[in-house]
């Protein structure tokens, strides 16, 4: 289990409100299906996008609330793709632009890497790891009234076995608002294999590999009335049901990728008086299905 020691600035979102529409410029395969989870059962496009000509989805939320996050699950892009996020108001206008970014940005410095490892000069995640893992794009952006995301795709794409793809696939398109949180001592992640093991006759074992579950404990000190309003209202409306987005680290996407992302609430809240005017809290997520 990795403990994290705090002093980062973190976000958990609110991202299960369903859009109410989604467009594109190509065709694509139940595009619809990128509203509601499970992210596999994922959207596909007729092809992928180039910088002069990018494959660009529009998704519109039901109705205009404050928001500070959105995201793209059960993607098979590469990581030195690129991405635009474009956050649109009523009148059309853009209230806020990413500009282009690789998918993954580059986030290791390249002297922390193996020597001769094949992401040494560009920082970015092992390609395995990447391709294995649950890729998601991670856009948060300053807190605003967004009336819809333009999402701009262009780039590399993979198959499941890690061969080049000439298409997209977009499981669940992500947006909503959220509350910013230092986490304290004590906070950590667990990766549990889920594995069977049954021992064989003579000797040996044989193991089902199982599904990968990750949880996260989140404590948190000396809580403002003000976030334990949010956070309190964000729980109640999201249930255990409904997913949220678990962002450790606001600035550093490769942390998202490799210790957060879609995300329930799996446990019961503990809430304490630290001070008279002053919360602590403890809180567990796990991985959503």
């Amino acid at each position: 289990m990795t403990q994290w020691l705090g002093f980062k600035r973190a976000r958990i979102v609110d991202i299960s409100a369903v859009p109410a529409s989604v467009e594109s410029n190509i065709g694509w395969t139940g595009l619809n299906r990128i509203k509601t989870l499970p992210i596999i059962d994922a959207a596909v496009s007729s092809g992928i996008g180039t910088a002069a000509a990018p494959v660009t989805v529009t998704v519109t939320p039901p109705k205009v609330v404050p928001a500070s996050y959105a995201g793209m699950y059960g993607i098979n892009l590469e990581q030195h793709a690129f991405c635009r996020l474009e956050v649109l108001t009523a009148t059309g206008s853009v209230f806020w632009d990413s500009g282009p970014r690789n998918i993954m940005p580059s986030t290791v410095a390249w002297e922390d890497l193996d020597w001769g490892a094949e992401n040494q000069w560009d920082g970015r995640l092992p390609r395995t790891v990447w391709v294995a893992g649950k890729p998601a794009i991670h856009v948060p952006f300053p807190p605003g009234l967004p009336s819809a995301y333009r999402w701009s795709l262009w780039g590399g794409a993979f198959q499941p076995d890690g061969s080049p793809a000439s298409y997209y696939t977009l499981g669940y398109a992500a947006a909503g608002g959220g509350v910013d949180l230092t986490f304290a001592v004590g906070s950590g992640d667990e990766d549990d294999p889920s594995c069977v093991r049954t021992p064989i006759d003579g000797g040996g074992m044989a193991v089902d590999a199982g599904a990968w579950i990750q949880r996260n404990t989140i404590n948190l000190s000396f809580l403002s009335p003000a976030d334990v309003r949010r956070l309190w209202m964000l729980r109640r409306s999201v249930g255990g049901d409904l997913p949220v987005a678990w962002l450790p680290d606001v600035q550093d996407p490769a942390e998202a990728f490799l210790f957060g992302g879609l995300r329930r609430f799996a446990s019961a809240a503990t809430w304490l008086w630290a001070t008279s005017s002053h919360h602590s809290h403890s809180m567990a997520l796990e991985e959503f299905p």
